[in-house]
C-alpha cells in the first residue's frame, strides 16, 4: 500500500509522515505569530487525514492553545464550502487556515479572497499536495509537498524487490 493506507492489512506501506506535515505547518503558522488556525479536511475519515488533523492538535496544545472544534470544519461531499467558511469567518478573527489538500486550499483562497480578505497579510493558507494547481493562483499557495513521485517510485522498488525475492 502507498499513501492511503490501512492498519488492519498486514503489508508494506510507503508513506509520508503525515502527522509530522501536519505538526509542521501548524507549528510554521504558530511560528509567524498566527493564533487562531482553522482547519479544513475534505478528508477526515481517511487515515491521511486524521494524521494531519493529530500532527494540527498537537501543536496547538504545545502552545497552550484551545481546541476550538468550531474552527475544524470536517467537509462532506454535499457540503457547500462558500456556507461553511461564512460560518468559520463569522465566528473569530481567523489569521491561519490549514487545508488538507490542495483543490480545497484553492477553493479556499478563492472563497477568502472574494470576501475581502487579504492573503497572506490577514489571513494565511497552507495546503497539501503541491502538484501544479497551487501554482496557477494568485497569490501562489504555500503547499505542504506529498512527494508523489517518490512515494510511487519507493512502493514500485518495493513491490518489485517482493516478486524477486522467494
Amino acid at each position: 500500500m502507498f499513501d492511503r493506507v490501512s492498519e488492519l492489512v498486514a503489508c508494506d506501506k510507503i508513506v509520508v509522515d503525515d502527522f509530522e506535515a501536519g505538526y509542521k505547518a501548524t507549528k510554521y503558522f504558530l511560528g509567524t505569530g498566527c493564533s487562531t488556525i482553522a482547519l479544513i479536511s475534505p478528508i477526515s475519515k481517511s487515515s491521511v487525514g486524521k494524521l494531519r488533523f493529530e500532527g494540527y492538535n498537537k501543536a496547538l496544545g504545545e502552545k497552550n492553545l484551545p481546541f476550538d472544534k468550531n474552527l475544524v470544519v470536517n467537509l462532506g461531499k454535499s457540503d457547500d464550502l462558500d456556507i461553511l467558511m461564512s460560518l468559520l469567518l463569522n465566528h473569530a478573527s481567523i489569521d491561519a487556515i490549514l487545508v488538507l489538500d490542495e483543490i480545497t486550499a484553492v477553493k479556499v483562497l478563492q472563497i477568502v479572497k472574494t470576501r475581502g480578505y487579504r492573503v497572506p497579510d490577514a489571513i494565511s493558507i497552507i495546503g497539501f499536495t503541491n502538484d501544479q494547481l497551487s501554482e496557477v493562483v494568485t497569490p501562489r499557495l504555500t503547499m505542504v509537498s506529498q512527494h508523489g513521485k517518490y512515494i510511487g517510485e519507493s512502493a514500485a522498488k518495493q513491490l518489485i524487490k517482493r516478486i524477486e525475492t522467494p
